[in-house]
């Protein structure tokens, strides 16, 4: 394309015999019409106009387009592969998740690696929120295989008494019994089906707190050492069958909480202490009251319990000594316990020596977020 220079150098040089003729992206013509850039004088003095090329224009401009688009059109293929790829990274750790949740829910946790899976988020997440997801499918897996092995456990201890139940009912009523053991089975009965109703009581308790019951606790202030005291005083007949020598002692100890798990609360470990002691022994109710804290404490001087198994005395359906003095319990009273305390923001200590008895120490905060 000649430049505005070279254009004036033609003037009084050029001399065109046609009406009009091409020059680069010019029109160089005899005729005037609308808006000339440009006019220049020929050798004899006659006045030519430029014009712009405009069919040569807009072929430039087409083949401009059309270039732009074919590149454009290059960009957004290039784009597309890269946002796939990027979503394959994205969605290739949350479809080993997937597969990794069910694989963990259909009781098979090894469909997939959690290691492997975990290794994969790298790209995706950073430390913190890794670390986070990695916490929760752990938990994930745990709270599987607790509520695998609840199911298991449950099925267990519930078919145990129903099997002694339905085992001495048949014989009576085939008349295999003596009349003088009647009485004796009839018994056995009784106390089978009452430790059958418990176990589906402590059950269903344990199911309203997995419900959520946290959020529907009523919290007023009471004073635990009278709570401690009520449960006391309804236990005194039932220590008295067993052969137990049970007291009280306390002061006054305010603190924010729902009356009805304080109450459940020192009835687990009361009853515990009756249940699991020896003939003659003794339970040792005590209140304390602190500066930002209450302590309920009950100690027995039964039968203890072994090193090995304190750490896992609160766990569903965890029983030990069951033969040690010929007690059978549920194994879910100190589920119910821990569950309370924790559920108040308090912690609960063991203390226990086989053959001299244990010491359960609850401490609650006096007010209850």
């Amino acid at each position: 394309m000649p430049s505005e220079e070279n254009i004036n150098s033609l003037s009084g040089k050029i001399e065109i015999e046609d009406e009009e003729i091409h020059l680069s992206s010019y029109i160089i013509s005899k005729k005037p019409n609308q808006n000339p850039i440009q006019t220049i004088r020929s050798k004899s003095g006659e006045e030519y106009y430029i014009y712009p090329d405009i069919e040569m224009f807009s072929s430039f401009i087409i083949y401009l387009i059309f270039s732009n688009l074919i590149l454009l059109s290059f960009l957004l293929i290039i784009e597309e592969r890269l946002r796939k790829k990027r979503l394959r990274t994205v969605l290739e750790p949350i479809e080993n998740m997937n597969t990794l949740i069910e694989g963990i829910l259909s009781g098979d946790s090894k469909v997939a690696d959690p290691d492997k899976v975990f290794d994969k988020l790298t790209s995706v997440y950073d430390g913190d929120k890794k670390k986070t997801l990695e916490n929760t499918l752990k938990k994930l897996i745990e709270a599987e295989k607790s509520r695998r092995e609840f199911t298991a456990n449950v099925t267990h201890e519930l078919k145990t008494p129903l099997t002694s139940i339905n085992g001495y009912a048949e014989m009576i009523a085939s008349g295999l019994v003596k009349d003088g053991d009647v009485e004796k089975f009839s018994n056995i009965i009784l106390s089978e089906g009452n430790r059958l109703l418990q176990m589906i009581n402590e059950i269903l308790q344990l199911s309203k707190y997995d419900s959520g019951y946290k959020d529907k606790m009523k919290k007023e202030e009471l004073d635990l050492s009278e709570v401690a005291e009520e449960v006391t005083e309804d236990m005194i007949h039932y220590a008295k069958i067993e052969e137990i020598n049970l007291s009280f002692e306390g002061e006054k100890a305010l603190l924010n909480a729902d009356r009805k798990m304080m109450y459940e609360l020192a009835t687990n470990l009361i009853s515990n202490a009756i249940k699991y002691n020896l003939k003659g022994g003794s339970v040792y109710v005590k209140v304390k009251n602190k500066e930002r804290s209450v302590t309920l404490s009950v100690a027995d001087t039964g039968i203890g319990i072994k090193k090995e198994d304190q750490r896992r005395i609160f766990e569903r359906f965890y029983m030990v000594n069951r033969s040690s003095n010929g007690t059978m319990g549920t194994g879910l009273g100190l589920s119910l316990v821990k569950y309370i305390v924790l559920n108040h923001n308090g912690s609960i200590d063991l203390k226990s020596e086989i053959g001299k008895g244990s010491t359960f120490i609850v401490e609650l905060p006096k007010f209850v977020q």
